[in-house]
């Protein structure tokens, strides 16, 4: 009886071993499938988004054109000017460096008369569209200032000159090198075309390196 006894006792114990062996194999299966949910969940976008929250979103946009402003005051207090870069029909391009920041800029002098009656107009829009745009390969406008005469455009300033100039002077003028070039210019026309705006007057002497 006591050998029945003692067998018994071994069968019961191994009878209860194998429950909690399955138990934990259980226990880990449900944890990878919880934590495979969980990184499931952690990729893909919440199905809670309404409309109204998406447009919430879209109101967060950072608006550029509200970091350039008008400069007041007296533009000489602000900048250096230190050379004539070029000169054109509609006025001239000046290197200037600023004395606070000790950065080098363009400032594009427009002559209010040189547009005739609709000089501020044209101008003015000018402006506008220069503020409203930000990318890598579209000049940036920072301020700008005007008097009784002209108007100042203080924009980065490309210190590699005009993009013909850079052409006629490379002995080889390789196919990738085109292909650069023009991927950089189709992106920013792009870009425009995104924002309802038409350049109009595409020349290698408008576009600097």
């Amino acid at each position: 009886m006591e050998t029945r006894k003692k067998r018994t006792t071994r069968k019961s114990s191994l009878v209860k071993k194998e429950p909690t062996r399955a138990s934990t194999s259980e226990l880990q299966s449900k944890k990878e499938s919880s934590n495979k949910r969980s990184n499931i969940k952690a990729v893909a976008p919440p199905p809670s988004i309404s409309k109204k929250d998406s447009k919430k979103d879209k109101q967060l946009l950072v608006d550029v054109s509200k970091f350039v402003k008008e400069g007041k005051g007296d533009l000489n207090d602000r900048y250096i000017i230190k050379s004539l870069v070029g000169k054109g029909g509609y006025g001239e391009v000046c290197l200037v460096k600023d004395k606070i920041t000790g950065n080098q800029r363009a400032m594009k002098i427009i002559p209010k008369e040189s547009y005739g009656k609709i000089s501020t107009s044209v101008i003015t829009t000018e402006i506008q569209t220069l503020k409203a745009l930000d990318h890598p390969n579209i000049i940036k406008i920072y301020e700008f200032y005007q008097n009784d005469d002209n108007f100042y455009l203080i924009t980065e300033y490309c210190s590699g000159g005009e993009l013909y100039d850079r052409i006629i002077n490379m002995k080889n003028f390789c196919e990738r090198k085109a292909a650069e070039l023009m991927k950089q210019i189709l992106s920013a026309i792009t870009y425009c075309h995104s924002r309802k705006i038409v350049h109009r007057l595409l020349f290698l002497t408008l576009l600097e390196i």
